[in-house]
């Protein structure tokens, strides 16, 4: 594994678990009545990812785009700062965004298998938030959405994401306007 991914205690893994259930109400679950699985906040959006689980190439190219601009926009709002990685039932990690793009030899996950935790998520919920938990991306496996969280992700991975990808929420609330055909 990558240097720069270190490894939470399991002190600090729970406490942070704890923490984030209290910011969000967190309510894990399969069945689409117990969903979102987060209060969303209002400085959020939250995008349907199924488009990229079409199992096809086009799937394929983009689930890796939202990989790289969700990288893209961690770089440009947490450069100098360590994301907090929660990934439910499994271990925690802190990681410095600029110091792991910036590491000789350091790749991002298509390039690294050790990459232990993707944004998007495939397989369990996985969140990449700031030290205060206010800032930062919550993946729902089951929903197959991701929830960009505070201002700074807003106007960067979520302006972005909003161009090709459908937008359930707004807020934590349904989309007002027209809808928006995806891209893919």
């Amino acid at each position: 594994m990558d240097p720069f991914w270190r490894e939470l205690p399991d002190a600090l893994r729970r406490a942070a678990w704890d923490r984030f259930d209290a910011r969000y109400d967190f309510r894990p679950g399969m069945d689409p009545a117990s969903w979102p699985a987060i209060r969303e906040p209002a400085d959020s959006m939250t995008f349907d990812l199924s488009p990229i689980f079409s199992g096809d190439a086009l799937g394929a190219a983009g689930w890796e785009a939202v990989e790289a601009e969700a990288r893209r926009a961690l770089l440009a709002v947490f450069a100098d700062e360590e994301v907090t990685v929660l990934d439910w039932q499994h271990a925690a990690y802190a990681v410095p965004p600029g110091q792991l793009a910036m590491a000789p030899g350091s790749r991002w996950p298509e390039e690294n298998e050790a990459w232990p935790v993707t944004v998007v998520p495939n397989g369990d919920y996985y969140a990449f938030l700031s030290a205060d938990l206010a800032v930062g991306t919550f993946g729902h496996p089951w929903e197959r959405t991701l929830c960009v969280i505070g201002e700074p992700m807003v106007v960067t991975l979520g302006r972005t994401l909003e161009t090709w990808l459908p937008v359930l929420r707004r807020g934590g609330q349904p989309p007002t306007g027209a809808f928006r055909t995806p891209v893919l």
